[in-house]
């Protein structure tokens, strides 16, 4: 599952650009939608529709965080049938990817970012991969962690990579880890 953060309303919006935080509903002139989706197609497709929207002076979409999406009945089947096909296959019947990396979610500042463990031989096994969307938010301007928890955080994270590489299977994030940031 994707689950994306919508900060709808100009008080909204003004409000986390200053302080980087998500502010609650109450406090804010707008609102705050969390909206979960069983594609990145359906996401792409929802986030589209929010550049058309009408009524809010502003709006902003928040990195999407990618949950584990439950198998339908016939998923197994296909990964059966699939299973000598490489890079990344879909259920035909529910459109899960059934290569889905195993997904988790670090908070930090009422913020969600994915984290994940890679799974691949090598000196890279094991290690925590996080996005850069999370690096950003665990310093101030100083260069001081924000709190107590962002640099508990930090410490269990060995890369930081683009939110759209996170997605990638472990081979491939491996390669441009490899590639990139060593």
């Amino acid at each position: 599952m994707i689950r994306a953060t919508i900060i709808f309303g100009s008080g909204a919006v003004n409000k986390y650009d200053e302080t980087g935080i998500i502010p609650k509903d109450e406090d804010i002139d707008g609102c705050i939608d969390v909206v979960e989706f069983r594609t990145e197609a359906k996401m792409r497709a929802y986030c589209k529709g929010l550049c058309d929207a009408d009524g809010w002076e502003k709006v902003i979409s928040l990195d999407p965080v990618y949950t584990q999406t439950p198998d339908c009945d016939t998923c197994d089947h296909w990964r059966g049938f699939f299973s000598d096909k490489e890079g990344s296959v879909y259920c035909p019947d529910c459109g899960k990817r059934l290569d889905e990396p195993c997904f988790e979610v670090v908070t930090l500042n009422g913020h969600e970012f994915n984290a994940r463990t890679l799974n691949v031989e090598g000196e890279l096994k094991g290690s925590r991969i996080s996005t850069e969307t999370l690096n950003d938010m665990l310093l101030d301007d100083e260069g001081d962690y924000i709190s107590e928890e962002a640099r508990q955080v930090d410490e269990t994270i060995k890369f930081y990579v683009p939110v759209d590489k996170i997605t990638l299977p472990d081979s491939q994030l491996a390669a441009y880890i490899n590639q990139n940031m060593k």
